[in-house]
Parts: C-alpha cells; sequence; structure tokens
C-alpha cells in the first residue's frame, strides 16, 4: 500500500501539485486528487482512508504505477 502511495503522490506531483504538503492537502479536503493517466488522460481517482488514517487506492490504479 506505501508503494502504491508514493508512486501515486509522485504521478500527482508532476501533474498537479506543487509540493506533498499541497497533495495532502488537496486529498483531505476533496478527497478526489486528479491524475495523469499513462495515455495523456485526465482521471479522477478517489481516496478512501482506512480506520488507520492511511490512504487507500484502487487496486487497478496501484497495479498501473507501481
Amino acid at each position: 500500500m506505501r508503494k502504491g502511495l508514493f508512486s501515486a503522490c509522485k504521478v500527482v506531483m508532476y501533474t498537479q501539485c506543487q509540493s506533498m504538503q499541497e497533495l495532502v492537502r488537496n486529498i483531505n479536503q476533496e478527497k478526489v486528487v486528479h491524475i495523469m493517466h499513462y495515455k495523456s488522460e485526465w482521471q479522477q481517482i478517489r481516496f478512501s482512508v482506512d480506520e488507520k488514517g492511511e490512504f487507500r487506492l484502487p487496486d487497478w490504479f496501484i497495479s498501473e504505477f507501481t
């Protein structure tokens, strides 16, 4: 899970967010972050937070970016 989160952060940082703080703020406020897909299309990835307070990513996203 952490590997998937790191990859997602990296992708979002390079395509939209200027910093990790901005990324986290966006996730916390909206729970939705736009991520540049490898096919150069914008997609919305919904982040959910588990009982431990950790971000969870869709399985298909983790498989594509890790």
